[in-house]
């Protein structure tokens, strides 16, 4: 019988982790994805500002992040900004998204590293990022991935 109740309690124990774990990793989602957006948009080209302004971050649903969302889109939506992005053949490349994301990739991985490992209960947690720029009337849209390689 005390066996029973020491797995109950321990099985109580994980879940309370797992919840906690979530919870900070999704912080470190929504926080991540802030600055993401905040540098793509400091970087990326001007002329009409459209792309700029068009840079977000949005939950699963494609709604705004919220508390509990492990995933975060990212990226602009306007058709031309993969030409922006990766460049045409009359047009050198000026990357505003992949240099945003590279420059998070490690802060990413050291705070979602911070919320890491509950030793009591061994949970872990552990994850990657996806932004993408949604399809459009110009074709699909382009996926820019990071993350730890898990």
């Amino acid at each position: 019988m005390a066996d029973e109740i020491s797995l109950g309690a321990l099985a109580a124990e994980q879940a309370k982790a797992a919840k906690e774990i979530n919870q900070r990793a999704s912080q470190v989602v929504r926080k991540v994805a802030s600055n993401i957006v905040v540098i793509a948009q400091r970087e990326v080209p001007v002329d009409t500002a459209a792309t700029k302004n068009s840079i977000t971050a949005v939950g699963p649903g494609g709604g705004p992040l919220t508390k509990g969302d492990l995933v975060a889109e990212i990226g602009p939506s306007t058709w031309y900004a993969p030409l922006l992005e990766y460049g045409t053949v009359k047009m050198a490349p000026r990357p505003f998204m992949g240099p945003a994301l590279d420059s998070q990739q490690q802060i990413f991985e050291d705070l979602l590293g911070e919320v890491g490992t509950v030793t009591a209960t061994g949970v872990s947690a552990a994850g990657s990022y996806t932004a993408t720029s949604p399809d459009n009337a110009a074709g699909p849209g382009t996926t820019y991935t990071g993350g730890t390689g898990q």
